[in-house]
C-alpha cells in the first residue's frame, strides 16, 4: 500500500481515505474508512472512461450485479455512485490474501480444501440465487480469511434472465482459460454448472498446487483443448475429495453437482473449528491487527488536501515519497510484506527492531482489495473472431490489439495483478507490448495478421455425422471436437465408430482461411488394438445452414452437425439381463453414466461354470446410445462389434452396426 499522493482526494462520499492500494486501467483503489469506522476499499473510475457511454453502462451493470449478491462467503458492495463525473464503488475490505498467494507457498491440507469447497459452494449459491453466473472463479478471485473463504469480482457476471444483453463483443469468450468450463471454451451459453466446473479446477489447484488440465506454460490452447477433450489429472488427491472434484469437472454440465449438493457433501462437522493451518492463521491474525494502525492518512499528506472533485495540484507540487523497502519474508509467504509508512520511510529513531517489525507488519493484503476491485474487466479474454482468420488480444475486450494471438494482455505495471496466475496464459514476467500500426498504414486500415491464422469461432464445438465413401454410406460415424487455437496447435479430438472398431485421435490445425480449415489427425487409441490407422489431412467447410462439410482422402465425406447432449438418458441406466440358451447361463448388461470415449457399458456373462467380463466405450448418447466394440476384461469369451442401444418400456434392444448380427433383447433386472 502507498500513502496518498498530493493529487489524491482525502475523501470520497462519506469515506475517509487512508492510503492508495493500487492503480489500474479502470482507475485507482483506496483503503478507506466509513464514518462508522468500517474499513472499506473504494474504487474511483477514471474520468475518461466514465465519459464513454458503453463503459459507464457496463460499470452500472457490474455494480448492480454485485449488489444483488449477499451471503457470508462474498465481499459485499456497500455503496456506490455510478452517475458521478468520476463514478466510484465501495466494498467491504477483506483482510486476507488470495488463494493464489497462499497456494504458491504450499497446497492446503485436504480438510482445509473441504472447507474451502463448502464456502465457495455457498458463495456460488448466493451468486446463482441472485440470478447471476460468476464466469471467472479462479484462485485470485478467492480471498482467504480466518472466518473462511470469500469470493470477489463479479465484474464479468451476467444476468441469467437477460442472456441476450451483452456489452462484450460477439465472439468473445470471457474468463481465465485454465479455469474455464468446456462449454465456455466452445462459446456456448454458460450457466451455473459452468461455475461448478471452475470450482472443481480451483479445488484441485488448492489441494495440489497444479492445474488439473496441465501447466500454464504448455500454452493456453493446449490447456483449453485438454479441458474439452481429456480427463483431469487428480493425482495427489484421494478419497471423497477426489470424487467431489471429479464430479465438478464432468464434461457434461448436467452431470455436475449443484452448489447446494456440494454444500451438503462438505458441511463441516464442527463449524467453529479452525479450517486453516496454524501458521497461516497466525499470519492472518497479524494482518487484521495491523489494520488498527491505519486510523489516519499517512504522514506527509498535503497540508491542504483536495476534496473529491477539486482540481489536483499541478505538476510542480510535492512528489510522493518512494515506498519503504519491504520487510524480510514472513514465515508463510512473501505476501506478508507491504506496510503503511510515513513520509520518511521506516521509523528508525528510538524504536526497537521488534517494535519496528510489528508496526510495519501490515501485509500486502492491500493487493487483495486491488484484486477485488480492479479485477473487474481485467479477466483474461480470448477473442475468437467468428468471421476472421486471426485471433487478436485486447484487454477487457476493447481497445487496440496487442498483436499477440490468444489471451488478452493483462496490462502493465499495477494493472497486472494476476498475470502469473496458473491458467491465465501469462508468465510472471510477461508484458503486453504496446500496439503499433504497421509502417505506412493509416489508422483504421486493415493490416496483416499479427500471428498465425486461428480457428474461426464458427467451427468450435462438437460435431457428428455419418461417413460416406464415394457417395455410399459406410455404416460408420465420426465425431469431431474443435477447440480454439491457431495454426500448429492441437485443436482436434476425434472419435470414429464402425462395425468392428472405435478409434480415437487428436490433430492439429494446418490452415484456416478462404471459408474452410484443414486439419491432420493421428490415432491415440484403437479398439481392438491395431485396427485403426490415421486418415491424414481433412478439410472442413462451414455451410450457411450451420453444418460442416467434411472431406478426407479415399472419397470420404460427411455432413457434420452440432452434437446434442452426451448425457445418457435415465431410462438406459442400470442393469439388464438376457438368457443364453447355448450355455444355460445369463448375460448381464449394466449401463452407467459417463463421458464420450469412456467405458459406460459392462457385460458380465456366466454359464457352464465359467464367467467373462467385458466393457464398451460411449460414442454418442440420446434416444439411441452408440457404443464401440466390446473389450474382454477377464475370462474367455469373444468380443462383439459396435452396437446401438435403444429402450422401449422394460426392454433394452442391442442392435449391431454389422447388420449380419441379429439384435439382442435384455430385460430390466
Amino acid at each position: 500500500m502507498e500513502q496518498l499522493a498530493p493529487q489524491d482526494p482525502r475523501s470520497i462520499g462519506e469515506y475517509s481515505l487512508l492510503g492508495r492500494l493500487g492503480e489500474g486501467g479502470m482507475g485507482r483503489v483506496y483503503l478507506a474508512r466509513s464514518a462508522g469506522g468500517r474499513t472499506v476499499a473504494v474504487k474511483l473510475i477514471k474520468a475518461e472512461l466514465a465519459g464513454q457511454p458503453e463503459f459507464r453502462h457496463r460499470f452500472r451493470q457490474e455494480v448492480s450485479a454485485a449488489r444483488r449478491v449477499g451471503g457470508e462467503w462474498t465481499a459485499p458492495v456497500l455503496d456506490a455512485d455510478t452517475e458521478a463525473a468520476e463514478p466510484w464503488v465501495a466494498t467491504g475490505y477483506v483482510a486476507g490474501p488470495s488463494l493464489l498467494q497462499v497456494v504458491r507457498e504450499s497446497p492446503l491440507p485436504h480438510e482445509s480444501v473441504r472447507t474451502l469447497a463448502y464456502g465457495l459452494a455457498g458463495a456460488l449459491r448466493s451468486v446463482h440465487g441472485a440470478g447471476l453466473v460468476h464466469r471467472d472463479l479462479k484462485p485470485s478471485n478467492v480471498l482467504v480469511t480466518i472466518a473462511g473463504p470469500r469470493v470477489i469480482d463479479f465484474g464479468i457476471a451476467r444476468a441469467l434472465e437477460n442472456p441476450a444483453e451483452e456489452v462484450t463483443q460477439t465472439g468473445v469468450v470471457v474468463g481465465s482459460p485454465g479455469y474455464m468450463s468446456p462449454e465456455q471454451i466452445q462459446g456456448q451459453r454458460v450457466g451455473p454448472a459452468g461455475d461448478v466446473f471452475s470450482l472443481g479446477s480451483v479445488l484441485a489447484y488448492a489441494a495440489t498446487g497444479r492445474l488439473p488440465f496441465g501447466r500454464s506454460d504448455t500454452g493456453i490452447h493446449s490447456i483449453m483443448f485438454r479441458i474439452v477433450s481429456e480427463e483431469p489429472d487428480l493425482s495427489g488427491v484421494d478419497g471423497e475429495l477426489r470424487q467431489l472434484i471429479a464430479d465438478c469437472l464432468a464434461k457434461e454440465p448436467a452431470q455436475r453437482p449443484t452448489p447446494e449438493q456440494i454444500v451438503e457433501r462438505t458441511r463441516p462437522a464442527d463449524p467453529a473449528a479452525p479450517w486453516l493451518p496454524a501458521a497461516l492463521i497466525a499470519q492472518l491474525g497479524q494482518h487484521a491487527v495491523s489494520l488498527l494502525d491505519a486510523d489516519t492518512p499517512p504522514r506527509g499528506a498535503a497540508a491542504n488536501p483536495p476534496a473529491y472533485g477539486a482540481p489536483a495540484p499541478g505538476a510542480h507540487g510535492p512528489a510522493a515519497p518512494a515506498p519503504a523497502a519491504p520487510l524480510a519474508p514472513a514465515p508463510y509467504g512473501p505476501w506478508v510484506q507491504a506496510h503503511l509508512t510515513g513520509a520518511g520511510g521506516p521509523d528508525t529513531t528510538g524504536t526497537s527492531p521488534q517494535a519496528r517489525k510489528r508496526s510495519g507488519r501490515t501485509v500486502a493484503i492491500a493487493a487483495v482489495a486491488v484484486a477485488a476491485l480492479l479485477g473487474a474487466s481485467f479477466a483474461a479474454v480470448t477473442l475468437l473472431r467468428g468471421g476472421g482468420d486471426t485471433v487478436s488480444s485486447r484487454p477487457g475486450g476493447g481497445g487496440p490489439a496487442t498483436g499477440q494471438p490468444g489471451v488478452a494482455g493483462q496490462g502493465k505495471g499495477k494493472e497486472s495483478l494476476s498475470s502469473s496466475e496458473p491458467g491465465s496464459g501469462a508468465s510472471k514476467d510477461a508484458k503486453t507490448p504496446a500496439s503499433k500500426e504497421p509502417a505506412g498504414k493509416k489508422p483504421g486500415e486493415p493490416g496483416k495478421a499479427a500471428g498465425p491464422a486461428a480457428l474461426p469461432a464458427a467451427y468450435t464445438g462438437t460435431w457428428t455425422g455419418s461417413v460416406y465413401r464415394d457417395g455410399t454410406d459406410t455404416g460408420s460415424e465420426r465425431r469431431i471436437t474443435l477447440s480454439p487455437g491457431t495454426v500448429g496447435d492441437t485443436v482436434v479430438a476425434s472419435i470414429s465408430v464402425g462395425e468392428s472398431y472405435l478409434c480415437k485421435g487428436t490433430g492439429k490445425l494446418l490452415a484456416a482461411g478462404g471459408g474452410s480449415i484443414r486439419i491432420d489427425t493421428g490415432v491415440t487409441a484403437s479398439t481392438p488394438a491395431g485396427k485403426c490407422s490415421a486418415i491424414g489431412e481433412q478439410t472442413l467447410t462451414a455451410r450457411s445452414d450451420g453444418t460442416l462439410a467434411w472431406t478426407a482422402s479415399g472419397g470420404r465425406t460427411s455432413t457434420l452437425r452440432r452434437a446434442g447432449s452426451n448425457r445418457i438418458p435415465e431410462r438406459f441406466l442400470g442393469s439388464w439381463e438376457r438368457s443364453l440358451s447355448s450355455s444355460k447361463g445369463t448375460q448381464r448388461l449394466t449401463v452407467a453414466q459417463g463421458a464420450v470415449g469412456s467405458s459406460v457399458v459392462t457385460f458380465t456373462t456366466t454359464g457352464d461354470g465359467a464367467a467373462c467380463t467385458s466393457d464398451a466405450e460411449l460414442f454418442s448418447a440420446g434416444d439411441r446410445v452408440v457404443i464401440g466394440p466390446s473389450r474382454v476384461l477377464s475370462g474367455d469369451c469373444a468380443a462383439a462389434g459396435s452396437s446401438v442401444l435403444t429402450v422401449s418400456g422394460s426392454t433394452l434392444t442391442r442392435s449391431f452396426l454389422d447388420t449380419g448380427n441379429s439384435p439382442r433383447e435384455y430385460r430390466r433386472s
